[in-house]
Formats: C-alpha cells, structure tokens, sequence
C-alpha cells in the first residue's frame, strides 16, 4: 500500500514497516498509557490493516517534517488517474449494489420476475429437528450435555506455596494446636526455617533446610478421578508427598472442590511439589485433546510490554487415569447410557495415554510415559454395573496391543493393577456394609490409603525399566479375584445376620431420622361454602373441575405456596429447581448441573435464593418489536415494490416470513454473507 496506493518509495515503506512494529504494541506502558500509539492496533479487517497503515505514514511524514497525502487525479493533460477513486466509482455504477444493478432488479420486479429464489427456512428446521431426533435415538438425549466441553485455560488454578501452608503450621505447633511430630516441612526453604527457629522449633527449622531430592521430584503426574474419598486422590497425595508436579482433572471446579484440593495439598506437599487443577469433561474429545495441548505447551501473557510465563511446558512422565462415571444397568440395557460408560473408561484412557506420550519424544530421548492401568477382577460377577466389566476386560486388550502397536507402545511403559475390594470409593461405597461379610471368607478389602500406596509402589525406577521391555502384571485384589463372590448371596447373608442380631441391635439404636422435605404440607380446615344466593341453573353453568397453570411462579402448586406464606417451602424449592434444571433426578438420588450428589435436606438452603431470584412477575426485556415493556402502534402499509433488508440470523429472518407468509420470502447472500428478507409489493 505504501509504494502503490502511496506512491512512496522503498525507503518510505522500510520507515513505515518499523513504525507499525512500534506503534501498535499490545499492553500498557510502565510509565502508564498504552503501548499502542497507531489505531486500529489489532485490526480485523481489510479496511482497518489499511486505516494502521496510512495512520503509520502520515507518524513518519510528521515525524520527518514533511508532508504527504494520497495521490489524485490531475486536472491538466497528461494527468494519472487515481486508482482509488476510479475503482470506487466503478463500484458505484458497476457493482452489486451499483446503479445498474439496481435499476436491474427494478425493470425485473416490474415485469413480476423474482431475481433471487427465496429459501424454505423450514425445511432447514426439519433438517435440524431430524438430526436432533436421530441423536437422542442412538446417543441419548443427553449426550449433547455429557459430551460438552468445559475445559478452559483460564480457570486452571496452581498451587505450589507449601512454604506458605508450612509456616501456618510452625504457628499452630507453637500455640499447642499441632504436635510436631505431625507436620512435615521438608524442603519448605529457608523462611520456613528461620520463623521455626524464631518459635523454638529447631528440628523443623533442620527438617525445612533438608536439600535431598525427594523420590518424585523429576516426575510430572496425570492423575484423574481424583475425587474426593477416591484411591485417585489418595495417589494424588503419594506423589505429592514425593515432591512431584501433578496436573489433576475434574468435572466440576466448584468452591468446595477448589478447597478440598487446597486441603490436600497444604497436608500432603513436600519440597517443591505443584498441584495444577484443570476443569474438563473428560467425556469430551474436545476436552481431551485440549487438556493434552494445555500440558505440552508453555502458557504466557503480555504485561507491561513484557511475556510471562503464566505455566511452562509439562513433560508428563506418569498417568494415572482413574476417571470413572457412575455404573448401573444389565446387559438387557445396553444403549446409550453403556456407550456413555465406556467413552470414560476405556476410550478416553487410551486418547490420554497416546496423546500424552508424544508430549517431549523429539526432545528428550528415551523418554516414557510409565501408565498405570485401574483393572479389576470384576468382569462382570457383581452384575448391574453397566459397562464396567466390559471396559476392564478391554485394558487385557490393550496391554496386549502394547506389544503390537510401536507408535505408541515403544514411547510407554504398562502397569495393570487389578484392583481389589476398596472401602468407601465412588464405586464400592454402596457395598460397605458388606465388608465383615466379604472379609469373613477369607477376601481382604483395602482403605483408600492402602490402595494408593501400593499403586504408587509400581512407579519406582526397577518397575519402570522392567515395564519398558513387557507390561507388568500385578495383583492387588486381595483374593477377591479367586473367590466365587456372588453380591446377590453377600446381601441375603449380612441381612441374615443382622435379623438375627436384631434384638440386641435395637436396644442401642438410636431413633432414625427422615433426611427429607423438612416442611410437609399443613392440612387446611375444610370449607363448605353457601351457594344459596346462587339462582342460575347448573345445567346452565359452566363449571371448571380442573385446571393446568404454568406462570412466573411455575405451576399452581408453587404459586400456591408464595401466594400462602410470601415464601417459597422446600417442596416448592425442589420443584422450580428441577424445572429450571438445576438439579436432576438420576438412579434414585438428586444431582446437581455438575454431577454432584445432592442430599435431599440440603437442596433447600442451597437453592432457595437462586430460584428465588428466577420467579415472579418481571419486566419483559427489549425485544423484536417490543421496547420499554411497549409494543409500537402498528399500521398497514402497502408496497409498490419489494423492500429488501438485512437480518442477523435465519431465525430473525423465518420471524418475518412466519408473520406474513403470503407476501414474504428470505434468502441468504453468500458473498455477503448474511440474510436478506425481502417484502413484496402489495
């Protein structure tokens, strides 16, 4: 643009070229201002990269002192037509919206000759309302909603200030809240130590000095499932303990989750361990694929015209993925729901471990990524657990794979761990009360803690190499993989027992206690209303004996209750909450948008405000036609020709078609690129 729509020189444009790098710099100044002294800085378009470019001519001509404007054409002989000008003219009279075009589409309307075939937007609608139907027959219709990506680089939240956690715990010591046998601040630093000395604590200050490389302290770890009163998040407490960098993942990055993370970390993390929590559905090859990228790349921003290193590049070294959804269902329910199972079991497992070993191969040689696998001796024995017993039998296929398949197999090492009977998870925490039953012939049931240390005992460097040459094969199941368990049967017999030894039992119960509704309905006196002044026949009479409602305060029921005490009671809660989609019911319990259970008693207070805050009579917001909360005054206008006009959307261009079908049509303008809705005369 400088040396042809300019006309300048080389020279010019070299001068030109520096100014733009110059003045349009992102970020702000350290002396206060914008970096930026050309606008539009960051154009979008054509129009603005030229409006940068001429903003930058005119810095140096000013800066040169001299003064330069864009060529025109001559008014003498011999004069050079403006390129500029003579191409807008030819737009003017030539172009699409030219004179002749227009007195085209006239002379054609005229003559009753429609120039652009109007499209049929419903068929468009049917075309989407198919797909739609399609989807929900073979996925589900809540597969959109379980496969919808929430990973996001910006909530990623880091943690790695054990020095800060660390000398909390010097002062709780101090004051006689903690023994100091309790706490651990090896590898704290330097200010950990001096405040210990400060108190009088001379072995933690020692402890806090300690310079020794702590067992995992070069690894990098993805664990996910780490959920709470998971094995997940009692690996994630080994490693940490172990000083390593561990990146988990989780469904929902709630307030109380962001705090139970900081809880594990502040009791768990020695020396230099980081715990990095990304939110992702890992349902979600989107989320999936985006999570891996996140790992392998370096993170930065631009403050004060200078980059930083927001997160730098993981090289991940250890994969746990323990990442499991609720199971349920028999062989006769396979579907969507299995399908839904397996993505998370199995699937995702093996996107993770290809993507993630790639990460760091043309950079560091012979490295790998040592992966240990969550099997199970369940293959289906306990029944009605959906697809889990088809997902852990396929990890045998992939350990064999391992062998077969070199692209990924030789940048990996295995480990499958069939995982016994574990107290209390996710999964097994149903079955806890038949723990004494189980252990009493002869199978060994295991702690979240137990678990996670034995699995964390099967990344240690003698496990990784021999897993380099063959996948390693361990038991952790306790015996439960030889016995013939039968679920059904444990049930029958630990209800066996404890009728029989109800009698002594129900001296010592305590009273059991509904965790429900705590607001039930108050029986209301009965009325018998007199009807004598009532002189019309009944036969003559409409009578109205039942009646739908669905207002601002929901159904008739919820309205009721608002309408009786100005409030809303826990059912009314319950019911709106459900209906706006905030809680959900599933296999029996509620849950809310994240997944999480919900205890019953609890959705009240949690709920209360927020739908509260959704209900009752509220001013409409501008819309279409309506502004203020009034709608204009219309009036009937006839057209002696068509009246053509833009829309930003098919459906605002199907809300004109649909309110005068007869004498209204739309199409889309592809070079355009937007919708044209167009009246007919008439």
């Amino acid at each position: 643009r400088v040396t042809g729509t300019w006309q300048l020189g080389q020279g010019w444009a070299d001068h030109v070229v520096a100014e733009v790098v110059i003045g349009a710099r992102e970020g702000a100044s350290l002396r206060g201002g914008d970096l930026a002294t050309l606008s539009p800085a960051t154009p979008s378009n054509a129009g603005e990269l030229d409006q940068l470019i001429d903003g930058a001519v005119q810095a140096v001509a000013a800066r040169r002192g001299v003064a330069v404007g864009l060529p025109s054409a001559g008014g003498g002989a011999g004069g050079v037509v403006d390129s500029a000008a003579l191409g807008e003219f030819a737009e003017q009279v030539t172009g699409k919206e030219g004179v002749l075009a227009e007195t085209a589409r006239t002379i054609l309307s005229q003559l009753g000759i429609s120039q652009v075939e109007s499209q049929n937007l419903e068929e468009q609608a049917d075309e989407h309302a198919a797909l739609f139907d399609l989807v929900s027959r073979e996925l589900g219709s809540d597969w959109p909603r379980q496969v919808a990506p929430r990973f996001s680089a910006d909530e990623a939240v880091l943690l790695d200030d054990r020095w800060a956690s660390a000398r909390e715990d010097l002062t709780r010591v101090a004051l006689g809240e903690l023994d100091a046998a309790d706490i651990d601040v090896t590898g704290a630093g330097e200010v950990v130590a001096k405040q210990a000395e400060y108190l009088g604590l001379t072995g933690l200050a020692a402890q806090a000095r300690e310079e020794e490389t702590l067992r995992f302290s070069a690894d990098v770890a993805v664990v996910t499932g780490a959920s709470p009163n998971s094995i997940a998040a009692g690996v994630v407490a080994e490693l940490l303990e172990g000083g390593a960098t561990v990146v988990v993942t989780t469904s929902s990055l709630s307030h109380s989750r962001l705090g139970y993370y900081k809880e594990l970390y502040a009791r768990a993390a020695r020396g230099t361990a980081a715990l990095w929590i990304v939110p992702a559905n890992l349902s979600s090859y989107t989320d999936l694929d985006a999570v891996i990228e996140w790992i392998g790349n370096e993170q930065t921003a631009t403050v004060n015209g200078q980059k930083k290193v927001l997160k730098k590049a993981l090289v991940p070294t250890l994969l746990f993925p323990f990442a499991a959804p609720r199971v349920m269902g028999t062989l006769a329910d396979a579907g969507p729901s299995a399908e839904s199972q397996m993505r998370l079991l199995l699937w995702a497992v093996e996107r993770l471990i290809a993507g993630l070993s790639e990460i760091g191969v043309d950079t560091q040689v012979g490295k790998r990524l040592h992966v240990v696998l969550p099997g199970s001796p369940n293959r289906g024995r306990f029944g009605g657990d959906g697809a889990y017993g088809e997902s852990k039998a396929s990890l045998d296929a992939v350990v064999t794979r391992w062998n077969a398949e070199k692209v990924w197999g030789g940048r990996t090492s295995l480990v499958h761990a069939f995982i016994g009977w574990v107290r209390g998870t996710g999964l097994m925490g149903g079955n806890d009360p038949l723990v004494e039953t189980i252990e009493s012939k002869g199978v060994r049931t295991f702690s979240n803690e137990e678990m996670a240390e034995l699995l964390v005992s099967q990344v240690t460097d003698e496990v990784r190499a021999e897993a380099a040459n063959a996948p390693v094969t361990v038991d952790f199941t306790g015996g439960l993989g030889e016995s013939d368990v039968n679920i059904s049967q444990l049930a029958a017999e630990a209800a066996a027992e404890a009728e029989a030894s109800g009698v002594e039992k129900q001296e010592i119960e305590e009273p059991r206690t509904l965790t429900a509704l705590p607001t039930p309905y108050r029986r209301f006196q009965w009325t018998a209303p007199d009807f004598s002044g009532v002189t019309t026949k009944l036969d003559d009479m409409i009578v109205i004996v039942g009646a739908g409602e669905l207002g601002p305060y929901g159904s008739a029921r919820t309205r009721f209750d608002a309408e009786l005490t100005g409030d809303l009671t826990a059912a009314g809660v319950i019911e709106l909450a459900w209906t706006m989609g905030l809680i959900r019911w599933d296999n029996d319990a509620w849950y809310d948008a994240d997944d999480q259970e919900l205890a019953e008693e609890e959705i009240y207070d949690r709920f209360h405000d927020e739908v509260l805050g959704k209900v009752g009579v509220r001013r409409y917001h501008d819309d279409f036609f309506m502004v203020d909360n009034l709608a204009p005054e219309l009036t009937t206008v006839y057209l002696d020709k068509d009246l053509s006009f833009s829309v930003a959307s098919r459906e605002e261009a199907k809300t004109f078609v649909d309110s005068e079908p007869d004498h209204t049509s739309a199409f889309y303008d592809e070079e355009a690129g937007e919708w044209t809705v167009v009246r007919h005369a008439g």
